[in-house]
């Protein structure tokens, strides 16, 4: 039985150099994360978000903590907040969660590395030099 349902929304509205720079928003494949086994994600987004100076993206980990309760469905969405005085458009996301479902968002300035340097391979090759168990469904 599935209990506690909760309905909420997630909004992600960077503001560059304090408001006064705009920057571009895309959805682009978060190819950092590894597909093992049937439940992990084949085409999952990240947002990134552009200005001149910086770039920063924003990524999930979408989870379940109770056997027998999948995890949640996390789709990220462009929304428009210009009209407001934004100066570039930002993300959204819908959540319907249950008891044991978990998403985890991290806002981060990625890493300058090739696309190479960052494939499900070369990350467990890493994940073994440290000695660190690989068998999660996802990276950051």
């Amino acid at each position: 039985m599935v209990r506690g349902k909760q309905s909420l929304r997630v909004e992600c509205a960077p503001a560059f150099h304090y408001a006064l720079h705009e920057h571009r928003t895309s959805l682009v494949s978060d190819d950092t994360i590894p597909t093992n086994g049937e439940n992990a994600p084949d085409k999952q987004k990240r947002a990134l978000f552009e200005s001149d100076e910086l770039t920063m993206d924003l990524r999930f980990i979408a989870e379940s903590v109770v056997d027998g309760v999948p995890s949640p469905s996390v789709e990220l969405q462009i929304l428009d907040l210009t009209p407001q005085g934004h100066k570039g458009l930002s993300i959204c996301v819908d959540l319907d969660l249950v008891e044991g479902q978990v998403v985890t968002f991290v806002l981060r300035t990625p890493p300058k590395a090739t696309k190479e340097q960052y494939n499900a391979e070369s990350a467990k090759e890493q994940f073994e030099q440290l000695r660190v168990s690989f068998d999660r469904e996802f990276l950051l």
